[in-house]
């Protein structure tokens, strides 16, 4: 997540690196209540956050990737137009 406690993504609780296939569709879910924040790849549960009296922001570069984006590691293969970054999704 962007911004925890003003805790940039790269060093709060919710960093995660994960190794995915060229070609392969992943299923990802998120789920926002009130009181927490938790998010699924696959069947994986990669964030489960209690949000209560905690700051949650994002940094001002990345605003155009609201309300969810995926930051991807390594080559791109396509780039997204309105943010830049590499993927695609389908329903």
């Amino acid at each position: 997540m962007s911004s925890i406690d003003s805790q940039d993504a790269a060093n709060n609780e919710t960093t995660r690196f994960m190794d995915f296939q060229t070609g392969r569709w992943y299923l990802s879910e998120l789920r926002v209540t009130d009181a927490r924040i938790q998010a699924w790849i696959d069947a994986d549960k990669v964030v489960d956050l209690t949000t209560t009296d905690r700051t949650i922001s994002i940094r001002l570069e990345v605003e155009e990737s609201k309300p969810m984006g995926i930051a991807p590691r390594g080559p791109p293969r396509r780039r997204c137009a309105s943010c830049n970054c590499a993927g695609s999704s389908r329903r």
